[in-house]
């Protein structure tokens, strides 16, 4: 054989060789590339799950946090209301005995207030028979010693 056609033989299995390389290269590539698509496919899934389950509990953390807010503010506003009924309750009785503050002779303020003996009255029981609601002490109208009737607190919802 002469020179040129061993030449040309190992130029094309030279040829054939570089194909066979390229193919195998692409192919290696492919599947490089479908496995960092599937990569990457389960880290957005991983952070999909992770985002929800982040705002299931940031959702749990803002109910809980005005569940104890709506609760507090109840609170203060009972507190506000039971403290201005007790200044109303006040005002009012210095309104109504101003004349008996006027007549006291202006004297000597003592150091301490004298003690005064608690007063004992009774009132006595009605009959089984009778259907009359008990006399008022002396001195306090019958309005102030009837309690009403249910209670003065409101019930609290429950959610």
């Amino acid at each position: 054989m002469p020179a040129l056609v061993i030449h040309l033989i190992q130029l094309r299995d030279g040829i054939l060789a570089l194909r066979k390389e390229r193919g195998d290269f692409l192919a290696h590539l492919q599947l490089e590339n479908d496995n960092r698509r599937a990569s990457v496919a389960d880290l957005l899934s991983h952070f999909s799950s992770g985002l929800h389950d982040m705002a299931r509990r940031s959702k749990a953390n803002r109910e809980a946090f005005l569940s104890n807010l709506q609760e507090a503010v109840a609170a203060l506003r009972r507190g506000v209301r039971i403290d201005l009924g007790g200044g109303r309750m006040a005002l009012d009785r210095l309104r109504r005995a101003p004349a008996a503050r006027d007549l006291q002779a202006p004297g000597p303020r003592k150091s301490e207030p004298e003690a005064l003996a608690p007063e004992t009255r009774r009132v006595p029981k009605p009959e089984a028979s009778e259907e009359q609601p008990p006399a008022a002490p002396s001195g306090v109208p019958a309005a102030e010693t009837e309690k009403p009737k249910g209670g003065t607190r409101r019930k609290r919802r429950k959610s």
